[in-house]
Formats: C-alpha cells, sequence, structure tokens
C-alpha cells in the first residue's frame, strides 16, 4: 500500500487464478461496499502494464463531491494551441488529464445529467482560445446549451428542422470545397 500523493492510496492486487481484473472493474459497486468507501472512493481498473489478473486499486481519502473544484489550467493564459495537449477535466485522483485535439476524434454520448453539455464547453473554449481555428458548430438538440458558442463561430447552427439541416449540409459543402 503506498501513498497516492496525498489524496489517497493506490495499491496492486495480484487476484486469484481465473479471476479478471475487468470482472472487479464491473463489481465496483459490490467492491465499495465490501470495503465500506462511498462508491465514488474507489476506483479499480486493469494494470495495462501487466497481466489480466493484477488489479490496480485507488481509494481516495474523500468522495469525489467533497473533493472541491480544481482550478482549470487556461485561466491563466489567454490562448491555446490545439497541435498541443490541452487540459480537458481532472481524473478520480484530482491530476490533470491532457489530450492533444488535432487530428483526434471522439464521441460524447451518456445518459442525461451526467456532464455531456460541460465537456463540449470545455472543448469549445479551447477551440475558441486557439486563433487558427474555425468552429463550425451544430447543435441538433438545439435548447441554448452552447449558444455562447455562436459568438466564437464561423457557423453556428441550433436545431434539428429541416431549414437547419440543409444549413447544416450547405456548411459541410462549402467546407469539402
Amino acid at each position: 500500500t503506498a501513498n497516492a500523493g496525498g489524496k489517497g492510496y493506490e495499491v496492486d492486487i495480484e487476484l486469484p487464478s481465473g479471476v479478471y481484473a475487468g470482472d472487479v472493474v464491473d463489481k465496483r459497486p459490490k467492491l465499495s461496499s465490501g470495503i465500506r468507501r462511498h462508491e465514488s472512493c474507489v476506483w479499480p481498473s486493469p494494470d495495462p502494464e501487466r497481466h489480466a489478473g493484477c488489479l490496480r486499486l485507488y481509494v481516495a481519502d474523500r468522495p469525489l463531491s467533497k473533493s472541491g473544484a480544481v482550478p482549470w489550467p487556461l485561466l491563466r493564459s489567454g490562448l491555446t494551441d490545439v497541435f498541443e495537449r490541452q487540459p480537458i477535466g481532472v481524473d478520480e485522483r484530482g491530476e490533470v488529464v491532457m489530450m492533444t485535439l488535432m487530428w483526434g476524434s471522439g464521441a460524447i454520448g451518456a445518459v442525461p445529467r451526467v456532464g455531456k453539455s460541460y465537456a463540449m464547453r470545455v472543448l469549445n473554449a479551447i477551440y475558441a482560445l486557439d486563433p487558427s481555428v474555425e468552429i463550425h458548430f451544430y447543435d441538433w438538440k438545439g435548447g441554448g446549451d452552447h449558444d455562447e458558442v455562436e459568438l466564437v463561430a464561423h457557423t453556428f447552427i441550433s436545431g434539428a428542422d429541416e431549414p437547419d439541416f440543409k444549413a447544416a449540409m450547405a456548411d459541410l459543402d462549402h467546407l469539402i470545397e
């Protein structure tokens, strides 16, 4: 057992033969109950450097909801560069997660109320702070979650009516040209 930077503890566990780390990850609620810790304190994961029966378990000192916000590094700087690694969030340890956005791709999807719009706001802020980026934003949901992007976007379409789709197709045709 080792202290993981003063925020919790991490341990590597050799599981019994035939038990896979993924099995434990899938049963995280039962694991948190078994060790009597809040579920948002318990973070099992496979160890990518070792075999399938090796579990890495991080147990935080307190639940994520009680950890407080981590200051966003981009608050200290006025420009970004999508060719360089950018801060997109924090992990369960409160450590900044970095990602190079240029040449990458991704999808954001989840059940309602878990942060999809927030994640898009972070990405849009990074893109908006890079003067070399053109933002072409299509919000099929509408509803105003991303209206602030309109202030910096080259194209902003919000809604799912036929005129919205036609405008998006025209914009995509323009981009292809």
